[in-house]
């Protein structure tokens, strides 16, 4: 960790600075850095930082015959520390089943705070289906899975997040063995 403190040139329309401190340059700066070309200086900045880290664990069957997504019912609740920060949400584990030969697709949901009303976080488009994850199930075969994206939800408000999954045809399971963790976690990461 290095530290420097003095007074910075004046350059680009800047007119130089009398209080700079400048701490571990590779991930963290404090301090106040100079307005230069109309800028307002800058006091923090911690880019790419993991602010928190939050998971939530499930075990049991979660399984649906709906065509439209429905809850999986295995949700995380985070609290963002500023609104310019952005979630990384990672749904793993457990396993993806279907007793026909079928499709199921599965996204990230969110809502803010618990009276919101949950609304699909992120969404990967290509026809004929808008979806994050689909796992084709032939013959009554599945696997373990995972979808992951990094949101950028601009609050300081509590957020909630869920996985949302759907059957084209038949009983598709979210989780078909009760026995293996379904897994939810959600990280801040600084802008």
């Amino acid at each position: 960790t290095a530290k420097v403190t003095g007074t910075l040139p004046t350059g680009n329309g800047g007119t130089g600075s009398t209080a700079t401190t400048f701490v571990n340059m590779t991930s963290n700066v404090t301090g106040t850095l100079p307005a230069a070309n109309g800028g307002t200086g800058l006091t923090s900045y911690a880019p790419g930082k993991i602010l928190q880290c939050i998971q939530t664990v499930y075990k049991g069957g979660i399984s649906t015959t709906s065509t439209s997504y429905v809850t999986s019912g295995v949700e995380v609740i985070i609290t963002p520390s500023a609104a310019t920060s952005k979630i990384l949400v990672m749904a793993s584990g457990g396993t993806y089943d279907n007793a026909s030969d079928s499709r199921i697709y599965g996204a990230i949901y969110y809502k803010v705070t618990s009276g919101g009303t949950y609304a699909i976080a992120s969404v990967f488009t290509s026809s004929p289906e808008s979806h994050q994850e689909m796992v084709w199930c032939p013959s009554e075969r599945g696997g373990p899975h995972s979808i992951a994206i990094l949101h950028a939800p601009n609050t300081t408000s509590e957020l909630y997040y869920c996985p949302f999954f759907k059957t084209n045809s038949g009983t598709g399971f979210y989780n078909n063995e009760s026995a293996m963790a379904t897994t939810v976690t959600a990280m801040e990461v600084g802008a």
